[in-house]
């Protein structure tokens, strides 16, 4: 079985982990790929992609799109082929740049190489008949909600799947995703433990197995879902430009010691070394 809805620490006040250490937990756990799908952005990408090549993972190069008009709402991305990166990369770019984006009106140009897992039905019928591949993505575990989608999919020959919808590496890292969550949203702890969303960590492939058992096709089409995915990163080549400035110092000491001195301009000289 493939993972195919991990965030990693990239999901900016969000998740938890890095790609390296959920690489490492999904490689523990005896899984073959891994799809890690930030929010709105790519930026933990060529971490991820070393990190599957250290552990002798397949990666799946995906993001979830949210809807800025609705923030409950959103989309998994899955990337098939070369194209359907490049269209990614115009998606994520629309939902910045664009005031009126919407999960609701995705553009058709946009759509061609990618995978679109949805877990809000009436996205799932808006987009039917339109030139998309959209999937019914049934999240963590078997739910009412969930067993609406799986009739509608299986009336309308589209696929099913389960998704881990994880934040976290493990159970442990729920407190500090509860603190990520109060600095997003300029809010307190204790006023935040009551109200922020369910948020999981990856488990082992068994434990989705089992809860799936009475849905025994989910398992087969998230396999199969997974092997569409055939697009294993780009050719980055160089990201930055190279170092020019002040050669005779390394730039993280150069970065540091502007940080440094920015903190010292906002909060006083009497900063201690943490």
């Amino acid at each position: 079985m493939f993972p195919l809805r991990v965030r990693s620490h990239y999901s900016l006040l969000h998740g938890t982990a890095s790609p390296e250490e959920l690489c490492k937990v999904a490689k523990g756990f005896g899984y073959k790929g891994l799809a890690i799908t930030d929010r709105d952005n790519l930026y933990g990408l060529p971490a991820f992609i070393k990190a599957c090549k250290k552990t002798g993972l397949q990666p799946i190069i995906g993001a979830e799109i949210t809807d800025p008009q609705d923030g409950q709402h959103s989309v998994t991305c899955l990337v098939k082929n070369q194209h359907g990166y490049s269209n990614l990369c115009a998606l994520i770019s629309e939902r910045h740049i664009n005031k009126t984006f919407s999960l609701d009106a995705i553009p058709p140009g946009q759509a061609e190489g990618i995978i679109f897992l949805f877990s809000k039905l009436t996205l799932l019928k808006k987009y039917l008949c339109q030139d998309m591949h959209i999937v019914g993505d049934l999240k963590e575990k078997p739910t009412s909600e969930g067993q609406k989608i799986r009739t509608w999919a299986i009336e309308n020959n589209i696929s099913a799947i389960c998704t881990p919808n994880s934040s976290l590496a493990d159970g442990n890292d729920q407190d500090l995703h509860i603190l990520l969550q109060a600095i997003s949203q300029n809010s307190s702890l204790s006023r935040l433990k009551e109200s922020t969303e369910e948020t999981y960590a990856l488990l082992p492939p068994a434990t989705y197995k089992e809860r799936f058992a009475i849905w025994p096709e989910v398992i087969d089409q998230t396999n199969q879902i997974a092997k569409k995915c055939e697009f294993t990163g780009p050719n980055f080549g160089i990201i930055m430009p190279p170092w020019q400035e002040n050669k005779q110092q390394p730039p993280a000491t150069v970065l540091r010691d502007k940080a440094y001195r920015g903190a010292r301009n906002r909060y006083g000289d009497d900063l201690s070394e943490a």
